[in-house]
């Protein structure tokens, strides 16, 4: 299995729910978000995903969610605004464009931190 990965970085605040119902203070976070991408073989070119392409398709699925509140931006506007759903939102996105008979998105990762990682794929 060929596997590939690229990443971009998002800057963005949000507030997660507390047990008790309140909302954590509003805060933010350069978010780096990495995705992978898998091929049991290569294109005509010797590629699992243009690099290019899978940039652009990386980027066109984050950027509604930089520089924004992501409590306000669907579908954060309805579920919390945690990494693990960020890192699930991304994936889906991304499978749509991406995923085809040869090819498809197997995780994303979203980083938080330098140390903390949250991370979405498919049993």
């Amino acid at each position: 299995m060929y596997r590939v990965r690229d990443e971009v970085m998002i800057s963005a605040s949000h507030q997660i729910p507390m047990p008790d119902g309140s909302l954590e203070p509003m805060h933010g976070h350069n978010w780096r978000i990495v995705v992978h991408v898998e091929a049991p073989e290569l294109d005509p070119c010797g590629l699992v995903a243009d690099f290019n392409e899978l940039r652009a398709a990386l980027t066109r699925s984050v950027d509604d969610f930089d520089h924004q509140h992501l409590n306000e931006v669907p579908p954060f506007d309805g579920i919390p605004s945690t990494a693990e759903n960020l890192a699930r939102v991304v994936f889906e996105r991304l499978a749509k464009s991406l995923d085809d008979r040869r090819r498809r998105v197997f995780a994303v990762d979203v980083w938080m931190t330098d140390t903390g990682c949250a991370r979405w794929e498919p049993r």
